[in-house]
């Protein structure tokens, strides 16, 4: 019997080396197996959640309301609240004055209720947010908001705001034809001491023509807009006291220099109907063989309009 332990001990001994290099192999091969389970269990989870995470932000960020209090803050202080997006020195209530509400001077009240709605100078129907992004390409020289983006967001939700409160009446036009050199004489006496003697405004008011200006592609760059909005609202603190043409003239002048272009704007009033004070040729104009208005100065661009918003 002790030979017999003896001998399985013997050959035990020599199957040790076997044993042990098959226990450690399997031990290796377990230790693998458990650490790839772990890793490839750890990145599924993370592949999985991901996307859910990604469909919960895209089905949310669009939804969330936005702040009307924000909202102002960024229409009165455009510039300095989004200056990546801001191309001259003006800000919304620049021309939208007493935050929008006056009356006299492109009010948004009711506004929100107005939209979307078919409009002339891109040729479609466009939504409020497409709106105000014209406004700011053109008006303030700049970059477009992402639509959904919580910039917009707030802004939609300060116009939301004054949605009952009630449109005033369309203002008496001035369609009188001014002439700019009586029109140069009266800036000089009535407007430069606001708005500068080279149209490059003040603390006290905004750039009238310039790289601090509204591009040629605004509505203030027309005459007969830019008159009826000089004859109801200055001199600011002398109301109406400009007679219409004054007024016209004033415009004639103003309008006439040079200020940043608007790339595209060839592409407006694609159906060949522009009014007949709009600063510049289009393309269906053109095309239609329409009188032309005049060559005017123009400005390179500081900021490309351009954005996530799908162009027209």
């Amino acid at each position: 019997m002790t030979f017999a332990r003896g001998a399985a001990s013997g050959e035990t001994i020599r199957m040790l080396p076997v044993l042990a290099r098959s226990v450690l192999a399997l031990s290796v091969l377990a230790t693998s197996v458990l650490a790839l389970s772990a890793c490839t269990g750890s990145d599924a989870g993370r592949e999985r959640a991901a996307p859910a995470q990604s469909r919960a932000d895209a089905k949310v960020e669009p939804e969330l309301p936005g702040d009307p209090i924000r909202g102002l803050a960024i229409l009165t202080a455009f510039r300095d609240s989004l200056p990546t997006h801001s191309g001259n020195a003006l800000r919304c209530t620049s021309c939208h004055l007493d935050n929008g509400t006056r009356p006299s001077a492109m009010p948004w009240l009711g506004s929100a209720g107005r939209y979307p709605r078919y409009r002339s100078r891109p040729g479609y129907e466009e939504t409020l947010a497409r709106r105000v992004n014209e406004c700011i390409a053109r008006s303030l020289a700049g970059k477009m908001l992402p639509e959904a983006g919580r910039e917009m967001r707030d802004i939609l939700a300060y116009l939301e705001s004054l949605r009952d409160r009630p449109r005033p009446g369309a203002l008496d036009s001035v369609l009188l034809r001014g002439v700019a050199d009586r029109g140069r004489q009266e800036y000089a006496a009535t407007c430069s001491r606001c708005h500068g003697t080279q149209g490059e405004g003040s603390a006290q008011a905004p750039a009238v023509w310039g790289a601090g200006s509204f591009s040629i592609g605004a509505g203030l760059a027309r005459q007969n807009t830019m008159a009826t909005f000089v004859r109801h609202n200055m001199p600011f603190d002398h109301l109406v006291t400009l007679s219409d043409q004054q007024a016209a003239d004033i415009a004639a002048y103003v309008i006439s220099m040079p200020r940043q272009d608007h790339p595209g704007k060839e592409r407006d009033w694609p159906n060949a109907d522009p009014p007949s004070d709009v600063a510049y040729a289009t393309a269906a104009a053109r095309a239609k063989g329409n009188p032309l208005p005049p060559t005017r100065p123009v400005l390179p661009r500081r900021v490309s309009p351009d954005s996530a918003v799908t162009p027209r």
